[in-house]
């Protein structure tokens, strides 16, 4: 939706979009992982704040600051609820399981149990995939619960279309269980 009006004999546009569209714009723009990640486990969170906002602890997020200034200019940028939000986000996803750990042993790397984990490791594995690792990165994708793996699917084939070459077993999968989810 687009409205357009005008402000001291300028024109002014604002631009409303879905959080999904915004997610999909995000990845191709390479925000940071956790910021996506963030509003994707906190939808209403992500309704709460501004494109503008979202940008600056983008920016911000890419900045060598002490920890105290870090968190400070995160809580000043997003407001003090959202900032402390994202700030204890940050602490549970820093339970994920290393990269190198999941493309080592995919059949057996550890599966993280709490939402937010998950949210942070699909948009990680997504951001990461290649060419090189995306067999392995299925495999281990696999074994996620299906709304997991979908998203990591999706940041991946966002980046690069060519690796959906790769998600071809899993799409199956998926197809299968969403044919049988409707079955009655």
């Amino acid at each position: 939706m687009a409205r357009v009006g005008l402000l001291g004999g300028e024109i002014m546009k604002t631009v409303s979009f879905e959080p999904h569209e915004w997610f999909d714009y995000a990845v191709k723009e390479g925000y940071n992982p956790s910021v996506i990640a963030f509003f994707r486990y906190n939808i209403q969170l992500f309704e709460r704040t501004t494109p503008k906002a979202i940008n600056l602890l983008n920016e911000l997020l890419k900045e060598n600051l002490t920890k105290d200034f870090r968190q400070e200019l995160i809580v000043e940028v997003m407001g003090e609820i959202i900032g402390i939000e994202f700030l204890h986000f940050e602490l549970v996803i820093n339970n994920m399981p290393a990269f190198e750990d999941i493309l080592n042993a995919p059949k057996t790397a550890k599966i993280p149990e709490h939402p937010a984990v998950l949210y942070g490791l699909v948009e990680a594995l997504g951001e990461k995939a290649s060419p090189d690792n995306m067999k392995k990165i299925c495999e281990y994708i696999n074994r996620l619960p299906d709304e997991y793996g979908v998203i990591a699917v999706k940041i991946a084939v966002l980046r690069d279309p060519k690796l959906i070459k790769y998600c071809i077993p899993l799409l199956k999968k998926w197809e299968d269980g969403l044919m049988w989810s409707f079955e009655y």
